[in-house]
């Protein structure tokens, strides 16, 4: 009952959100006051009022991600990331670094395989303005080859800064590159170079006015605001903006794995660093959550069992972690190991093996099962006690499941979660032949 009492006084403090508990049963119940609304043109808006204290947090996220792009043409939806703030038909690109902060606001973007979110953190006072901004970027944004060019270099800058020159970042362009054969997750997020260079202006237009439409967004206002208010400054903003016709790339699934596979990298590195994945489920799919925990309970935190067993124990790693990623159209289970000097990546490789096999047929106690729950249920609280961590949870469960309410429960399903889903979920998808395996070599 510890946990529930704790998470019921963390919420229950928060302006316009509760948590409710049972004493009796494994049930932890989100509840925030939240009105749905849709525009004629497909926008889709969800408004939560806290008028604990006078700040807003106005977020609109786009069903848009690198899963959407095809094969030469990779990196477009991370690269709107920077467009999108280089101005509009009726605010130029001073509006932000210049107006919005002159104003106290702050604000920032991140683009996934799934979704590209934007959002805006501001005092209340501006909530009129920032809603004039974000809907003339959505459907007015000027897209000029100048802007392409100048962020087209510091694009490919990032690039190579995160992945080509970092060997942690580059296991994430390898890996995906390994695992998948048919799935748009193959590329990064960021695209190839290639791409980046050979991408006209063109490109950026058509797929700037097919996915950034009104009936391809969500928008969030959370804080302190009268909905019947702004109902009326979105209205008059976004009500004349057209619907558009959606045509997202065809897509093929990913062929059963049948062995394991292995790229190994030479690198300019004391130790070695290896990376495992094992294919799982869509975020859609039931057993998420128990994979979660899962992942959880084996590599997050130094109380965990491959933290206790590579680190501690055997000493032959700095660092060790795992969780399960989770996305529209397929997961993957991750393990990184970060090994000491002189260690053997497969040495490793077989004590993540006995983990594994120590939990498939010796399973958990509660206490381990109820520790890794408390970790995650923990988490997802201290997110929700700030408004503009209600917002990006109402619009993520919103964008990715079509239904906001889904946060609502999420918390129970995680607590409904048995030792016998961990063993079962582990023996199902942690099989060897379904590795993909990726090792930074010391040359």
């Amino acid at each position: 009952m510890r946990l529930f009492l704790n998470l019921f006084l963390a919420l229950g403090l928060c302006g316009g959100a509760a948590v409710f508990a049972e004493e009796n049963a494994q049930s932890v119940r989100v509840n925030l006051n939240v009105e749905k609304w849709t525009l004629p043109n497909g926008l889709t808006v969800l408004f939560h009022e806290d008028h604990s204290v006078p700040l807003v947090s106005y977020q609109q996220w786009f069903r848009v991600g690198s899963k959407d792009e095809v094969p030469g043409h990779t990196g477009l939806a991370h690269f709107f990331e920077h467009l999108m703030f280089k101005g509009s038909k009726n605010y130029p690109k001073e509006t932000f670094n210049r107006v919005l902060n002159a104003k106290g606001a702050n604000f920032n973007a991140f683009t996934t395989t799934d979704y590209t979110g934007y959002f805006i953190n501001a005092p209340s006072s501006q909530l009129e303005f920032i809603i004039k901004v974000e809907a003339d970027r959505m459907r007015n944004l000027i897209i000029s080859p100048e802007e392409i060019k100048t962020e087209r270099e510091v694009v490919k800058e990032e690039r190579r800064t995160r992945y080509e020159n970092s060997p942690e970042g580059y296991m994430w362009v390898a890996l995906p590159e390994l695992m998948y054969q048919n799935l748009p997750y193959r590329w990064p997020t960021i695209g190839s170079m290639k791409d980046l260079n050979d991408s006209k202006t063109e490109d950026f237009q058509n797929f700037y006015n097919e996915f950034y439409a009104p009936n391809n967004a969500v928008v969030v206002v959370a804080g302190h605001f009268d909905t019947a208010q702004v109902k009326k400054w979105i209205q008059a903003q976004y009500g004349s903006f057209q619907a558009q016709k959606l045509e997202r790339p065809k897509v093929t699934p990913e062929p059963e794995q049948k062995k394991a596979r292995q790229k190994i990298v030479p690198w300019k590195v004391q130790s070695p660093i290896v990376m495992v994945a094992y294919p799982t489920v869509d975020v859609q799919d039931q057993d998420s959550y128990a994979l979660e925990i899962l992942g959880t309970l084996l590599g997050s935190g130094e109380s965990s069992r491959l933290y206790h067993k590579l680190v501690y124990q055997d000493q032959l790693a700095t660092g060790v972690s795992s969780f399960n990623y989770a996305q529209v159209l397929a997961g993957k289970m991750m393990f990184i190991m970060n090994l000491k000097k002189g260690v053997s990546p497969a040495t490793a490789k077989k004590l993540l093996e006995n983990e594994i096999w120590m939990l498939i047929n010796k399973g958990v106690s509660a206490g381990e099962l109820e520790k890794a729950k408390n970790q995650i249920l923990t988490g997802q609280v201290e997110e929700l006690k700030k408004v503009s961590g209600r917002a990006r949870a109402l619009v993520y469960n919103e964008i990715i499941f079509g239904d906001y309410k889904r946060l609502f429960t999420d918390l129970e399903k995680y607590l409904a979660v048995t030792p016998e889903d961990l063993q079962r979920v582990a023996k199902k998808y942690l099989v060897p032949e379904h590795e993909n395996i990726v090792i930074i070599q010391p040359q």
